[in-house]
C-alpha cells in the first residue's frame, strides 16, 4: 500500500520549549532531591535505585515531548491510498489518541487519522 498526501499544510514545527516543561520539572525535582539533606545519610544503593526510577520518568516525559513536537501528522485535507484494488481518497480527518509502551513506560500520542467509509484509518506518521 502506498499513501500520498493530496496537499500539504504548513511544515511541521520544530520542538518548542513548552513541549518538554514536564521533563524539565522532573529533572529539577530530582536534582533538588538528590542534594537534599534527607538523602545524605541514606545508603548509596537506595539513592541509586531512587535515582534510576526518577530518571526513567524524566526520560519518559522527554520522549513524549519529542513525539508531541513532531506533530500529529496533519499532511493536508486528504490522503490517497494506492493498492492492488485501486486508489481511494481518505478525506475525513480526526485526532485520535493512542498509548504506546516504551522502554521508559507508557506514553500518550495524538495522531491525525484520515478515514474513508468501510476502510481502515490512515495515520501518516505511523505508516
Amino acid at each position: 500500500m502506498q499513501v500520498s498526501a493530496l496537499a500539504f499544510d504548513a511544515p511541521r514545527q520544530t520542538a518548542m520549549p513548552f513541549f518538554n516543561l514536564e521533563a524539565r520539572r522532573e529533572f529539577t525535582k530530582t536534582e533538588e532531591w538528590i542534594f537534599s539533606e534527607g538523602t545524605m545519610d541514606r545508603p548509596e544503593h537506595e539513592i541509586e535505585e531512587e535515582l534510576f526510577q526518577r530518571s526513567r520518568e524524566m526520560n519518559r516525559k522527554m520522549l513524549e515531548a519529542h513525539i508531541r513536537a513532531r506533530g500529529q501528522g496533519n499532511v493536508g485535507p486528504a490522503v490517497e491510498v494506492h493498492d492492488e484494488n485501486g486508489t481511494e481518497v481518505h478525506t475525513h480527518r480526526r485526532v485520535q489518541e493512542r498509548h504506546e509502551s516504551t522502554l521508559f513506560g507508557e506514553i500518550g500520542i495524538e495522531r491525525v487519522a484520515y478515514q474513508h467509509p468501510g476502510k481502515e484509518s490512515i495515520r501518516p506518521l505511523d505508516e
